[in-house]
């Protein structure tokens, strides 16, 4: 049996074709490092919503026992500290809250919650789902 023999000499085909694989290998790990950027982006931004949610939930609740223990109206050290409560809003404002507004802000956001999950659900049954789902804010509330 002989061995077969290689003249190392490298046609323009073969440095095409090794061309090619470098361009695709270069560009898949670039389109898969921007996704997974992408998806970091994304899981942060969800996790930040739902520590948002959870903060929104925690406050309401504790206003409501504050309530439930006698705190009136205009009180806005219902939560037992020794400064007002404050809420950082969205645009980083500061709004003071009795236990009142703070009972009426919980609410308005879980019929806001409850509403994009309703929407969210509408969507889902529709065939075709419209690609544009995402970013037409006709489809939410």
């Amino acid at each position: 049996m002989t061995k077969p023999t290689f003249d190392m000499t490298i046609s323009l085909g073969n440095m095409l074709s090794i061309g090619s694989i470098v361009v695709g290998l270069s560009i898949g790990y670039s389109t898969l490092r921007a996704d997974s950027l992408e998806t970091r982006r994304m899981i942060v931004a969800i996790d930040a919503a739902s520590l948002q949610r959870e903060s929104r939930l925690r406050a309401a609740t504790l206003a409501g026992f504050a309530m439930g223990a006698g705190a009136k109206a205009g009180n806005l050290r219902w939560h037992g500290g020794k400064v007002d409560f404050t809420w950082i809003a969205a645009d980083n404002s500061l709004i003071t809250m009795d236990a009142q507004t703070c009972i009426a802000f919980g609410n308005a956001a879980a019929t806001n919650e409850s509403a994009h999950i309703f929407a969210g659900h509408a969507i889902k049954a529709m065939d075709p789902i419209p690609t544009d789902y995402a970013t037409n804010e006709e489809y939410w509330p």
